[in-house]
């Protein structure tokens, strides 16, 4: 198969339908598969074209493919993140421990507690940290209610997700000020890092899953 045959066999298998295809001296589509005698300018042109119709081709199918995922989770179609955390093992089963419950929102609250008076120290990147802390154990909290406990964030997150802000008892916004502390308590330097009024939002939020982690758990 000569060079010129290659490319368009490439570009049959990547592109669908009638694409023309222009050099300075030829007019053709991909469906053409004869052989076709092109100069070397032709040859050139075309070589470029294909690489770039090739390049097109796959970075606007991963656009697709990730606007197709993101519309597929939206309406539930593809696999829940907590059943496949489940099934890696990162979510498991367990008793409902009104002793662990409790500890874990005894630890929310001295975090939180930790937090302020950071704050009013004007220390505000830990008194962030501090607040996610008081959040995450929270979340755990919240989580062993259900008889789940979970191996890292992303699993806690899903579960959060599944049972409180599926829901409706609170909004994923508080689920985005988890994640963004988290990245702050992780050590990178982002915008909000050193800032009062993000410090204190935070503070904000963890005090409001407490009291919701309270309610819900009754302890």
């Amino acid at each position: 198969m000569s060079l010129i045959a290659k490319w368009h066999e490439e570009i049959l298998m990547l592109i669908q339908g009638d694409v023309e295809v222009t050099t300075p001296e030829k007019t053709f589509t991909p469906k053409q598969r004869e052989t076709i005698d092109l100069s070397e300018d032709d040859e050139y042109y075309l070589k470029n074209i294909c690489e770039l119709l090739i390049m097109f081709w796959q970075v606007s199918t991963h656009q697709y493919s990730m606007i197709n995922k993101n519309s597929m989770a939206n309406s539930g179609e593809i696999m829940d993140q907590f059943e496949q955390c489940i099934k890696d093992g990162t979510i498991i089963k367990i008793e409902i421990d009104p002793e662990i419950i409790s500890r874990e929102l005894k630890e929310a609250e001295s975090d939180l507690e930790t937090s302020e008076r950071s704050a009013a120290e004007n220390i505000f990147k830990w008194a962030t940290i501090q607040g996610h802390h008081s959040l995450q154990h929270s979340f755990n909290a919240l989580l062993f209610s259900k008889g789940y406990s979970a191996i890292g964030n992303p699993c806690l997150i899903s579960g959060i997700k599944k049972f409180f802000v599926s829901a409706g008892i609170f909004d994923e916004y508080y689920i985005k000020d988890f994640e963004y502390s988290h990245k702050i308590s992780e050590g990178e330097e982002l915008e909000y890092n050193n800032k009062e009024d993000f410090a204190i939002h935070i503070m904000s939020s963890a005090g409001d899953i407490l009291e919701i982690a309270r309610n819900e758990t009754g302890y």
